[in-house]
């Protein structure tokens, strides 16, 4: 799965509040779970968020 694509399922996911089984609709969820796991252990997903909420800030 690419990046953005991934990002948008991840928001996705977030905005609509839904399980993972849910994405399904987008791929297996399984493999969209392991991918999430991984960028947050390896802190990556804490940086994307703080990256959006810096630009954000700068936006207001």
């Amino acid at each position: 799965m690419k990046v953005l694509v991934f990002l948008r399922v991840i928001l996705y996911r977030l905005l609509q509040g839904c399980s993972w089984r849910t994405l399904s609709i987008f791929g297996h969820w399984e493999a969209i779970y392991g991918h999430w796991r991984k960028w947050v252990e390896m802190v990556i997903w804490e940086q994307i968020l703080a990256e959006f909420f810096m630009r954000a800030k700068v936006k207001l």
